[in-house]
């Protein structure tokens, strides 16, 4: 089979190369700018083809499977900007998806999405994958709009799409990256720095090991057979801020410091998904602790 990854070197693309090459399997990831020294030390089983070259194109072109875990935007990042959103993220994702579904439309597709910005606000308990989508920020709406289109184009072009809608991964390879707050709390209390809660620390969200989810794609991607559709990813338990506070202090040993600030507008009270129906269907099954992936944490920012 052949596997194509787009966005390997990213955050969640590098525990995914990891796996494949744990596993004995290969691929190719293709991005803006591959980190090759990454791939020669961590994945030498994966090769890195930069988006938009003559190999990458034949490539996607051959492909069996294309995972996308590509992302260019955040939902912080001009969140009442809607037409800067489309024009620097989305449209081009659309653009390439377009391309790629017309040059090869026997390939499967999985798509990584956004959770919770996807469902939006006034939810008080685990949001299923057949809720109504409420994006509020230019970010979810860009990411609804690449579902939306998908959808068109498996009607037209025949390709298989799953649709994965992520909570909230947390792992090593984020570091030194787009941090998410479970890792900027370990390195704030690792560093005796202060950090910066906005708001009263009470937003319920929901984290997952990227192991997991990385163990996860090498089986779904990999698999003889495939289920197209849409499925939220997480670990069903919520947590708030103060919750995640507690836990890092606790099994860091470093007590935070914290300094507050007012809340954010485009952060979500309550963003816990409801992912029972890919345990069921796709065989998502989050195995590691918060506390085990806050070890792992600390350790990797110990790790040269």
């Amino acid at each position: 089979m052949r596997l194509c990854v787009l966005g390997g070197t990213g955050f969640l693309g590098r525990h995914f190369c990891e796996r494949i090459q744990a596993r004995g399997l290969s691929a190719t990831t293709i991005s803006r700018n591959p980190d090759q020294a990454f791939l020669y030390a961590r994945a030498p089983r994966v090769s890195g083809l930069t988006l938009g070259s003559p190999e990458a194109a034949a490539a996607l072109k051959a492909c069996d499977v294309l995972v996308h875990l590509a992302s260019t935007s955040l939902p912080g990042i001009g969140w009442n900007d809607p037409s800067a959103e489309l024009a620097s993220s989305t449209l081009p994702e659309v653009r390439f998806l377009q391309d790629f579904c017309r040059d090869n439309p026997r390939a499967r597709i999985i798509h990584a999405s956004s959770g919770g910005q996807i469902y939006g606000p006034g939810h008080d308990r685990p949001i299923p994958d057949t809720s109504i989508p409420a994006p509020t920020t230019a970010y979810a709406l860009g990411k609804l709009m690449v579902e939306a289109t998908l959808s068109l184009l498996s009607a037209a072009e025949g390709n298989l799409i799953t649709i994965l809608r992520i909570a909230n991964p947390i792992g090593r390879w984020q570091l030194g990256r787009r941090h998410g707050f479970v890792t900027t709390a370990v390195q704030a209390g690792l560093a005796g720095k202060p950090l910066t809660l906005y708001g009263s620390g009470t937003n319920v969200r929901d984290y997952f090991d990227a192991d997991d989810f990385a163990d996860f794609l090498c089986e779904l991607a990999f698999a003889s057979t495939a289920r197209a559709g849409t499925y939220n990813i997480g670990s069903d338990r919520g947590l708030t801020e103060r919750d995640v506070i507690t836990i890092v202090s606790r099994v860091t040993g470093r007590p935070l410091d914290i300094s507050t600030s007012s809340r954010r507008p485009y952060d979500l009270e309550y963003a816990l998904l409801d992912s029972q129906r890919a345990r069921r269907e796709l065989g998502w099954a989050p195995a590691t602790s918060l506390e085990t992936s806050i070890l792992k944490i600390r350790d990797a920012c110990f790790t040269p």
